[in-house]
This record gives C-alpha cells, structure tokens and sequence, in this order.
C-alpha cells in the first residue's frame, strides 16, 4: 500500500509526498494552488481503479519531480509518446474536473465534452468511465477539497493507495 501525503504550509509552498509500498519516499513543493490538481488525480485514480496513471507511475519508481522537468530530460515513461494510456486519459479527466469545479461550465456535458477533447486528440474514450463513476470521483474529490480546506497549517492530509 502507498500513502500520499500532502503537507499544508502558511507562509511556504505546501508539499507532496508519495510512500511507495517498499517504503521509498518520492516529494517535491508544490506550486501554489496546485494542492487540488493532486487532489482530483487522488479522487480519479482511486475511483477507476487505475495503476499506470499518476499514481502508479510513482509507486512504480518515477519521481514526483521528474514531472517538472524538460522533456527532453524526463524519464522515457513521461514522454508524450510513451505515457501510459492510463495517464494520458487521467490528465484529461482531472483538468475538466477542475475547469467544472471552477467555472461549471461543463456539469451534466461531462462526459460528451471529455469525449470531444479526445477525439481530438487521438485518444480513444476510456471504456472505464461512466456517469456512475463519474459521481463518486466529483463526490470524492469535494470531500477531498473540503478536508484540506480545513486542515490546519502544518497538518498533513493522509491518503492511502491500494495497490491490490
């Protein structure tokens, strides 16, 4: 089992941290603002099931800042060709998740605008999201955002990711 952990902080950037389940630790600051991207990626991830996301790239030994580098220096695994399906998708899912929640301009058009975007990129729809899932994943990540909402500074919201 991994832990994520994601560490409030008042007057320096909050900070993430990934314990994989053979107890190495990947981690990195996090930009400002950024705490909920991570939040949906929990939300989406642990909903779908998924292993080969953003998640599962970092139990499976990538490390947190290997995201913030040049592409030309990111392990072969991030590159835009050889990302994982699964990551790719989840990208997608938890920007619209996040553009919905900011702006509610997609709601019930999920789905029909998240098939569109990929369509026109290429990217097949995932056979693994339905509206069903759909509504954990939006019920989980408010209940995420609300629990870091009303973390105290200095205090660490723990999540754990079942790898079984």
């Amino acid at each position: 089992m991994g832990i994520l952990q994601i560490i409030k902080k008042k007057e320096k950037p909050s900070v993430i941290r990934y314990t994989r389940s053979d107890g190495s630790v990947t981690w990195r600051k996090l930009h400002r603002g950024t705490e909920d991207h991570d939040l949906a990626h929990y939300a989406v991830e642990s909903v779908l099931g998924l292993k080969r996301a953003f998640l599962g790239l970092l139990e499976n030994g990538i490390d947190i800042g290997d995201y913030e580098l040049p592409q030309s220096d990111k392990p072969g695994i991030l590159s835009s060709r050889n990302l994982p399906y699964e990551a790719q998708v989840t990208e997608y899912i938890v920007n619209l998740l996040q553009t919905d929640r900011w702006n509610s301009h997609v709601g019930q058009d999920f789905l029909r605008v998240l098939a569109r975007t990929l369509e026109d990129r290429g990217i097949e729809f995932p056979d693994f999201l339905n509206e069903v899932n759909l509504e954990k994943i939006r019920e989980l990540h408010t209940e995420l955002s609300a629990r870091w909402l009303q973390l105290p500074y200095e205090g660490t919201l723990h999540l754990e990711v079942d790898w079984t």
